[in-house]
């Protein structure tokens, strides 16, 4: 078996969306091994920070929350989806044969993470379209995991249909197989729209 980590190394000022509700990660020393014998740290971060998972309830009020998606569709068999489409350029329905869309886990591939950290990582990514997602929803997928940003009208789409998004992944290109075991697992926060995540995809199993 395999072990590959698609998480974004969670460091203080690191990258993240480029607005003022999304706050700036801070790690700090609290208890040092002179003082009380021990060292024990305070960690400062907004829900979507890094590579994270949505719930329903980021876009809709009154839907799932974060400790209520199920772990069955988080955890399980994934089918990876390799979409090289360059800046600004489509991802809609027709760019695949939909019968490549047979787990209810999808890895979308896009090389779109390589840009992570840049400046224009937000500004001229791939777009995912409704049309796309709505093709996903029909399939019966649950769970979409992708490395790039998405539009407020995908989110809707996809978390109005009780699609949770893992975002923010990287190093897709260790991936070897079309088929992996993925393990998305959020912080268990009672309540919320989101939490940062440790995403891992598994070969050969």
């Amino acid at each position: 078996m395999r072990f590959i980590d698609l998480t974004v190394p969670v460091t203080s000022n690191m990258f993240r969306f480029p607005r003022p509700d999304h706050v700036a990660v801070s790690i700090t020393e609290e208890g040092r091994y002179e003082d009380v014998d021990c060292r024990t740290s305070r960690i400062l971060m907004g829900s979507h920070s890094g590579t994270h998972i949505d719930a329903p309830m980021h876009m809709l009020q009154g839907a799932e929350t974060i400790d209520e998606v199920p772990l069955e569709n988080l955890v399980g068999p994934a089918r990876v989806l390799r979409l090289q489409v360059g800046r600004g350029g489509l991802i809609d329905e027709n760019v695949l044969d939909p019968d490549l869309i047979d787990e209810k886990r999808i890895i979308l591939d896009t090389g779109w993470y390589a840009n992570w950290g840049t400046d224009h990582y937000y500004s001229d990514f791939p777009v995912v379209t409704t049309g796309f997602a709505e093709l996903l929803v029909e399939r019966g997928v649950k769970c979409i995991v992708v490395d790039l940003p998405m539009t407020l009208e995908v989110h809707h789409a996809f978390l109005g249909s009780g699609v949770c998004q893992v975002e923010n992944v990287i190093g897709l290109d260790q991936i070897r197989d079309d088929r992996v075991m993925l393990i998305a697992l959020p912080l268990r926060i009672e309540g919320i729209d989101a939490a940062p995540a440790r995403v891992v995809v598994i070969e050969g199993m």
